[in-house]
């Protein structure tokens, strides 16, 4: 069963590395004000900071905790596959994260949120984090960046040019 935590840690204004054998997940949705499609970006990276890969998929019109809920089955879907045993979710929406970690996607209603809770119930460990948006600004371009450009699936084995901006930004502040 994935143990459940919310970190009490105090947080800076930057993306940290996860701790020594654990993956941190970041993800996030956009909205294009444009289109009104919304996408999800989801960023997988080492202790060392470095990237694992991302998905990007656009979804259609649907409101924003449905894109961030998604964003967080999907990424829990890919992890489990990979076989990440030790996993750090980052997420910048309060309400999911406070749901998730006072249990409530038991009782949900939401069909994903029962499944993350099955996802959850797995035998893995799973920390679950509320973080500032200034901290999630790769995910958050990988969700833009495909709400803007496309309406099909990606995965990147390697970061766009634009996000290995951001990547070596935060980490020559690291």
């Amino acid at each position: 069963m994935a143990q459940l935590h919310d970190s009490s840690r105090v947080t800076t204004n930057q993306w940290a590395c996860p701790t020594r054998g654990w993956v941190k997940l970041n993800m996030d949705g956009a909205v294009s004000r444009n289109s009104s499609f919304a996408s999800i970006g989801r960023v997988f990276r080492c202790a060392d900071g470095q990237w694992l890969g991302g998905f990007s998929v656009q979804l259609g019109n649907v409101s924003i905790f449905k894109i961030e809920v998604r964003a967080l089955l999907e990424g829990l879907l890919i992890s489990w596959r990979i076989g990440y045993q030790q996993l750090e979710v980052e997420c910048d929406n309060a309400l999911l994260v406070e749901l998730i970690l006072a249990g409530g996607a038991v009782d949900s209603h939401l069909t994903e949120m029962c499944l993350i809770h099955h996802l959850l119930s797995r035998n893995w460990k799973v920390l679950v984090h509320h973080i500032p948006r200034s901290q999630n600004t790769v995910a958050d371009h990988m969700a833009k960046w495909m709400a803007a450009n496309s309406t099909e699936i990606h995965w990147f084995k390697e970061p766009s040019q634009s996000a290995i901006s951001l990547i070596e930004g935060i980490m020559f502040l690291l």
